[in-house]
């Protein structure tokens, strides 16, 4: 992946001692992430923000892709960034839903668990 950095308050997580199988984990990202670019000079920067407006990532220099260019691994992983907090609010949603017996499929709910599970040994 691109050379990114975490800054600012948008990443505290809170992360109560449970079984990552049974509760969903609480987060506290202030989302939603946007993604604005700033130029700089000729080149482009990615700035993702947190609801409270503050700086979260600040990408390295690339150029927006024009017309039919490729997309830059810089951009598709900004995105992919910006949309981790949506993510992981889905997976906390689908391991809540089994929990209160509501239908799930098998696949989604083990992989929502993993992912939480993921989520919770980079906190410890």
């Amino acid at each position: 992946m691109v050379g990114l950095e975490i800054q600012g308050k948008g990443n505290r997580m809170s992360s109560p001692a449970q079984n990552s199988h049974q509760q969903p984990l609480a987060h506290d990202l202030y989302s939603p992430w946007s993604l604005c670019f700033e130029r700089d000079g000729t080149e482009d920067v990615a700035v993702i923000s947190d609801a409270d407006g503050e700086e979260l990532l600040r990408s390295r220099h690339f150029w927006l892709p024009e017309a039919d260019d490729p997309m830059p691994q810089t951009l598709s992983s900004m995105r992919l960034v910006v949309a981790a907090p949506a993510l992981l609010d889905l997976a906390n949603q689908i391991v809540l839903a089994k929990s209160h017996d509501e239908s799930v499929p098998a696949d989604i709910y083990h992989a929502a668990v993993r992912i939480l599970a993921h989520v919770e040994a980079k906190e410890a």
